[in-house]
């Protein structure tokens, strides 16, 4: 997310617009976790 946030920034957009679309992305993980009964896998550190 650090990655994402910062090459959002360098292109112009503003902060406060990129950590509301960081604080989506999250909670939108939460929600799948939630509705499919399985634990958080975080795929990136795997590969």
């Amino acid at each position: 997310m650090q990655d994402y946030y910062k090459r959002k920034v360098e292109e112009g957009k503003s902060k406060m617009s990129v950590l509301n679309a960081i604080s989506n992305k999250i909670v939108a993980r939460m929600c799948s976790v939630i509705e499919n009964n399985e634990p958080y896998k975080n795929y990136l550190l795997l590969s």
